[in-house]
């Protein structure tokens, strides 16, 4: 996972996905949810999940993240798809 694609998070040598600013690894116990780019409802819940954060450092990397991710949608609309979609 190149910084890149996520900035805060990436993969160790060990296939670990750990915080990049701390080098904490986060449990495999621990589930994530992954939204991506091309899914045409992920801006809208990053604009949600934005607007319920209070700490002024992450609403303001949340909404970087919203641009990029409005970037890509504006770039590469033929990529864009309803998720689970067979396209």
């Amino acid at each position: 996972m190149s910084e890149l694609q996520e900035p805060k998070y990436g993969i160790n040598d060990n296939g670990e996905i750990y915080n990049r600013e701390t080098g904490s690894v986060i449990p495999e116990d621990e589930p994530i949810f992954i939204l991506r780019a091309r899914d045409i409802h992920a801006i809208g819940a990053l604009k949600n999940y934005s607007d319920l954060c209070e700490v002024d450092g992450h609403i303001m990397t949340v909404l970087r993240r919203i641009q990029d991710f409005a970037n890509f949608a504006k770039n590469n609309p033929e990529r864009m798809r309803e998720p689970g979609s067979k396209r």
